[in-house]
């Protein structure tokens, strides 16, 4: 018999009773039924154990079955039915992504060979981390600013060299530190390399823009859109200046934002895997996911290239703020 005959529910499994003597067994894509002393049997003894480290021999032997091959041929109905998932080793994300129809084996060697950077200590970045080595990604790197160095790992030059090893970069730093995203932008567009701007916020959060360089809206395009449609033009103009000159972070970039930081980085790990393994059309190019927690949720706002834009354009400036903006 292949396979570890170690099993747990679909993720969308869903019971119901009909009747007294049939159990319905439902996900998105299956309807199974159990009919007779079976269904009370499965409902009640069974499914509590097929836990996803509970092998068959011993669900059986717990409930009290004399052949355990009797359950297993029932379990690999059930599997086979898309009822039921056999623990493989491999990450839930995998065994979801099979249930979807979706190549296991060619997504799980487009992960081992993917890189990632994320720029950032924070909360944020540290739930990005751990989501993207939980999916899993091969090679996942965090870089963070650090007074003793002088902020040298997220000079231009240290940036650059870090795009040029990696496929993504994850900026998280936002307000915290809005010099790094001036810089990452531009690390972006001097190596081809993809970049996804995040901020999180107690009262706004975005996620977006991903940015193919030379292809999509970047990140200056976004600020210069931002100061168009700020309310007090000066003001925003006074603090992107003043903000992208800086050498140190604004606010402690480790400063942690609860709950909102999880919402976010769950977002920008969607948008990342649908824009690496092509799994459905991403969000966040050529756009911005903006999130109000305490007011309209999330709301998706559309951004284009500026032909005036100083990194993304076909005419190249030197950066100077008052031309970003």
């Amino acid at each position: 018999m292949s396979g570890t005959g170690i099993y747990r529910p679909a993720p969308t499994l869903h019971l119901t009773r009909p009747s007294d003597d049939t159990l319905r067994l439902q996900t998105e894509n299956s309807l199974v039924e159990l009919n007779g002393s079976s269904a009370d049997l499965f409902e009640k003894n069974i499914l509590p154990l097929l836990d996803g480290a509970s092998a068959v021999d011993e669900v059986s032997q717990k409930v009290g079955l004399k052949n355990p091959d009797d359950l297993r041929a029932l379990l690999d109905e059930l599997k086979g039915a898309g009822i039921l998932l056999e623990n493989t080793g491999d990450s839930a994300f995998l065994d979801h992504a099979e249930m979807l129809g979706i190549d296991r084996s060619g997504i799980k060697e487009r992960l081992k060979d993917l890189r990632v950077a994320i720029i950032g200590d924070g909360q944020l970045a540290q739930e990005i981390h751990q989501g993207l080595c939980d999916v899993p990604v091969g090679h996942v790197t965090m870089v963070s600013w650090s007074s003793e160095n002088q902020g040298k790992d997220l000079s231009l030059e240290a940036l650059i060299s870090l795009a040029q090893d990696n496929e993504y970069l994850i900026s998280t730093l936002g307000d915290a530190f809005p010099a790094i995203d001036y810089r990452v932008n531009r690390a972006v567009h001097e190596t081809g390399t993809a970049a996804l701007f995040c901020r999180v916020g107690l009262t706004k959060s975005t996620v977006g823009p991903l940015v193919f360089p030379s292809e999509t809206a970047c990140f200056t395009c976004w600020r210069m859109r931002s100061a168009a449609c700020a309310d007090d033009f000066e003001r925003f103009m006074e603090f992107e200046e003043s903000a992208a000159d800086r050498d140190q972070p604004i606010a402690h970039p480790t400063a942690k934002i609860g709950f909102l930081a999880q919402i976010v980085a769950g977002t920008a790990i969607t948008e990342l895997l649908k824009s690496a393994l092509a799994l459905g059309e991403v969000s966040v190019t050529d756009r911005l996911l903006e999130y109000e927690p305490f007011k309209g949720g999330w709301q998706q706002h559309t951004l284009l290239r500026r032909p005036d834009c100083p990194d993304c354009s076909k005419k190249k400036f030197s950066f100077q703020i008052d031309q970003i903006l």
